[in-house]
């Protein structure tokens, strides 16, 4: 397991008597790219109902929805400097 993974597992408080010692609590699903706006919105929407049913400690929800949050913005700008690129390219074509 690398850092990345055990730093996503659900920690819990003890639940001794509960008849579930040794099991491993559920964690996030596997690390995927996150490269557009779709893909980020897919990955927060898991991670939002994962914390709805207790299977991600909530500090760590809240911190992968601030990092979403700040990669959502970037995803943002990058794609408008591609239209915006496109636009520019197109623009110079045409005053020629």
């Amino acid at each position: 397991m690398n850092q990345g993974e055990s730093a996503l597992k659900k920690t819990e408080p003890s639940k001794a008597g509960r008849g579930n010692q040794g099991s491993t609590p559920p964690r996030l699903p596997p690390r995927r790219r996150l490269a557009t706006a779709q893909d980020l919105r897919v990955f927060l929407s898991d991670v939002l109902n994962r914390a709805n049913r207790n299977e991600v400690d909530p500090a760590t929800a809240r911190t992968l929805a601030y990092i979403g949050q700040v990669l959502g913005g970037l995803i943002e700008r990058s794609d408008l400097e591609k239209r915006l690129e496109t636009l520019e390219a197109q623009a110079k074509e045409n005053s020629r």
